[in-house]
């Protein structure tokens, strides 16, 4: 029995590998994922992240211009060149491994893995046509088969709002440390800017202003995202929920957020700028809410909810930047940084959910990970529907 039962389980070891081996896999990675360069003369310059650049010894101007022609921001001449690794400033003493270890483990596993790298300071909506283009590669590449996501943060609002648009090419999805039901978004990132290892500029709020990406990733205004149906992602400071519209400029003028907690009157260009951004991301909310006419591909969620994480940002509050507090709000179990509650995919989506303990950046990184992908191949493969049926192949 013993010896039978050893055969069964070698057999099942090859049968899984096998069926692992059919399924590509890619990943997409969050808000500051990849490395951003230039070529001058022939070599290339990084521009985002080097070990340099996180100690503070550099300082690259990462600005977008933020003027548009055709409904489209203009462009710079920087490019994602690929997933973010990791960064290391002083060796054992302050670094930080960011994607390397999920991409190596991913590469270890025998299956077809590829990562999908986008310049994260652009619109979503673009960065959403791209990713579907490249999943329509990766299909074509396996003979029309089906493609299996791996998203991280707003990796995962891009495949949200992807898989409403061609769901035919899904796979499956794991959502991990996924923003998908809003709050006060990166705003925190355009109001006060952020810190990167020990450099307060690359990513200020001067530089951050003009990445359109960061004005689309706020609770949209019609439809409810958490149990509390009050919660808008501004309060006042005695905790109240203050009514805002986040795709409305007029209410980032009202409450003097943004530019505008510095500047009372920015420039036409910035003004333009903002509008055209906010109109993007309206849309983009749209296009991530549940839709009863598609079938949808088995879902999985991880998320964080052992980290207290601030709710929202304090209007006046003790540790104000420009009238808004970022650090001293009310708090809630999440990753640190996303809310557990505001990681639950939009009312009407079914999914599996299976929570971790793991700060935000290193969520992907959780053990479980792996093997919930191979359910997740499993299951379709029970299902029968692995391949595209819209491919010109089949």
């Amino acid at each position: 029995d013993s010896m039978q039962q050893k055969r069964k389980t070698r057999e099942e070891k090859k049968r899984r590998k096998l069926l692992r081996a059919e399924v590509p896999l890619v990943t997409i990675h969050g808000y500051k994922g990849s490395v951003l360069a230039r070529k001058v003369n022939g070599q290339l310059d990084v521009l985002w992240l080097t070990a340099f650049q996180a100690a503070g010894f550099s300082t690259p101007d990462l600005s977008l211009p933020m003027t548009w022609t055709d409904g489209v921001q203009d462009r710079d001449d920087v490019e994602s060149m690929h997933t973010l690794k990791a960064v290391t400033v002083v060796p054992y003493l302050y670094e930080a491994d960011l994607y390397g270890l999920w991409l190596a483990k991913a590469k270890a596993s025998g299956r077809p893995t590829y990562e999908f790298s986008y310049d994260w300071r652009r619109s979503n909506l673009e960065t959403v046509t791209r990713f579907l283009l490249y999943l329509q590669w990766i299909s074509a590449k396996h003979h029309g088969r089906k493609v299996q996501i791996c998203a991280h943060s707003l990796g995962a609002v891009i495949t949200m709002a992807a898989m409403n648009l061609k769901p035919e090419l899904f796979h499956s999805v794991l959502f991990c440390g996924a923003p998908l039901r809003g709050g006060p978004g990166l705003c925190d990132n355009i109001h006060g800017g952020t810190v990167v290892g020990r450099n307060h500029n690359i990513t200020g709020a001067d530089v951050a202003v003009t990445f359109a990406s960061l004005y689309q990733m706020a609770q949209d205004v019609d439809h409810g995202h958490t149990a509390d149906p009050t919660y808008t992602g501004i309060a006042d400071a005695q905790g109240n929920d203050l009514p805002i519209n986040w795709y409305d400029i007029e209410d980032w003028k009202k409450y003097k957020l943004g530019i505008f907690g510095k500047e009372e009157n920015p420039s036409p260009v910035v003004i333009e700028h903002m509008k055209n951004s906010l109109k993007e991301g309206r849309k983009l909310r749209e296009l991530m809410k549940h839709r009863a006419d598609i079938k949808y591909p088995p879902i999985t969620v991880v998320a964080s909810n052992t980290i207290p994480t601030p709710l929202c940002m304090v209007q006046n509050g003790p540790k104000s930047v420009h009238g808004w507090d970022l650090e001293t709000s009310a708090t809630a179990l999440g990753d640190g940084r996303i809310p557990y509650a505001h990681m639950i995919p939009a009312p009407g989506f079914v999914y599996d959910l299976y929570p971790s303990s793991l700060p935000h950046v290193e969520v992907i990184n959780d053990p479980k990970i792996p093997h919930l992908l191979d359910d997740l191949v499993e299951k379709v493969a029970e299902t029968g529907a692995l391949f595209n049926l819209a491919h010109p192949k089949l």
